[in-house]
């Protein structure tokens, strides 16, 4: 998958058309999952995303990268990013993405680096990491499995604690809502 939309611009950058975020055509989620789907099917083991700059995006590449994942758990997610590992890691809804990813391409596209590479990087700086090792050693859990810590993700808002929102890199405001405890039944 394209993701049009990028902040970091590297000179010299194969796909400089993807640079604005009004190029393409949207797809929905259901659209996404039939293509993968369709691809299952006549043998493909894997998604990636590319860009522009998929992570310019986090909450949609959070959605998509879900439901692949509960669709299609044997499928390989591979994200190619302009952003260093260590600076996704930094933003809580990137960071959640790569929980759910198996390899990720980083690293600024460096035109005086550019040569045939293996491992489909575009120079010679850039990472190919293999996520799952990667997590036991640098990642650390942003949700526990306290319900006073529980997050919920919608298609209309995202809730949260006030003492857990700005962990999650939330402010308050309109896309936020407070959640509260659950009631047990007849409390």
């Amino acid at each position: 998958f394209w993701a049009a939309g990028c902040s970091l611009r590297c000179r010299g950058c194969f796909n400089s058309e993807l640079w604005e975020q009004n190029v393409g055509r949207r797809f929905s989620l259901r659209e996404i999952l039939t293509l993968v789907s369709i691809g299952a099917l006549q043998g493909d083991t894997g998604v990636a995303f590319v860009g522009g700059e998929p992570f310019d995006q986090p909450w949609t590449l959070l959605t998509a990268t879900a439901a692949i994942k509960l669709v299609h758990p044997q499928q390989t997610i591979t994200l190619y990013s302009g952003f260093a590992l260590e600076e996704l890691l930094r933003h809580p809804v990137r960071h959640a993405v790569l929980w759910l990813a198996d390899l990720l391409v980083d690293g600024r596209f460096e035109a005086r680096l550019a040569k045939a590479l293996p491992n489909y990087r575009g120079s010679a700086n850039q990472r190919v990491i293999r996520l799952k090792p990667t997590r036991r050693r640098l990642f650390r859990r942003v949700v526990s499995a306290r319900w006073d810590r529980l997050v919920a993700i919608t298609n209309q808002a995202v809730s949260a604690p006030p003492q857990l929102a700005p962990m999650v890199g939330l402010t308050t405001g309109g896309e936020i809502q407070e959640c509260g405890r659950l009631q047990e039944a007849g409390s």
